[in-house]
């Protein structure tokens, strides 16, 4: 049952990043909200890809904004997360 709940959660955060992607040509503000909201959803679950995932769409939406300092700051974290994820595939055989 936890693991079901855990899979709802997953898919949760995977819907809300295609309505963030819906959303960003009309409302990057709402855009950024919504990956907010997935990003702090997917550190609750420690699922490492989605985390990477959420962080590399904020720092997109504030290169889009042009808030480059901050589009810089997300982009460099999400490429840490990338690593890790590949590290942790490769641990397992992925």
């Amino acid at each position: 049952m936890v693991k079901q709940a855990i899979a709802l959660d997953e898919n949760f955060v995977l819907a809300k990043h295609i309505l963030g992607d819906l959303s960003l040509d009309k409302n990057s503000d709402k855009s950024l909200d919504i990956y907010i909201e997935s990003l702090k959803i997917a550190e609750v679950l420690k699922d490492k890809l989605l985390i990477g995932r959420s962080i590399r769409k904020i720092g997109i939406i504030y290169s889009k904004k042009g808030e480059n300092d901050k589009s810089i700051l997300y982009t460099n974290e999400a490429a840490g997360w990338d690593i890790v994820v590949r590290d942790t595939c490769s641990r397992i055989n992925i």
